[in-house]
């Protein structure tokens, strides 16, 4: 990872064709974390060691989905396990932001309440539903 300067860190990489990349700010209290656009089995190995590492160090952890274009089963159990870690060590844990990927991954498996974060629908996938 590489320090931007002392609030911000950005991670980024490609390995096996996948791109890893999280980006760390620091808000007041709040560790605001974006995931870059694959949360997939590619990725899924750094980028886990890289949040459960950063709710361990933080109290407050906000993670930002909205560039995620692809969400599979080892993503989706990264953000499980997040959430369980974080109410084990009684820490905060909010999802921000969701992409539709995210969105669609999380009605599919009925998970939207499990997580407890308000999910804002853009504007024009309500016209679509309506």
């Amino acid at each position: 990872m590489q320090w931007l300067n002392s609030a911000c860190l950005k991670l980024s990489y490609r390995k096996e064709g996948a791109v890893v990349s999280v980006e760390v700010k620091q808000k007041g209290e709040i560790t605001q974390v974006m995931v870059g656009e694959e949360l997939t089995i590619y990725t899924a190995a750094e980028i886990k060691s890289t949040l459960v590492g950063l709710l361990q160090e933080h109290s407050q952890l906000e993670l930002d989905l909205s560039t995620v274009e692809e969400l599979d089963s080892a993503g989706l159990q990264i953000l499980l396990l997040l959430k369980l870690e974080s109410q084990r060590l009684q820490k905060q844990f909010h999802i921000v932001r969701h992409s539709e990927a995210v969105i669609a991954v999380l009605e599919m498996l009925n998970l939207v309440l499990f997580f407890g974060d308000p999910v804002i629908i853009p504007a024009k996938r309500k016209r679509e539903t309506s």
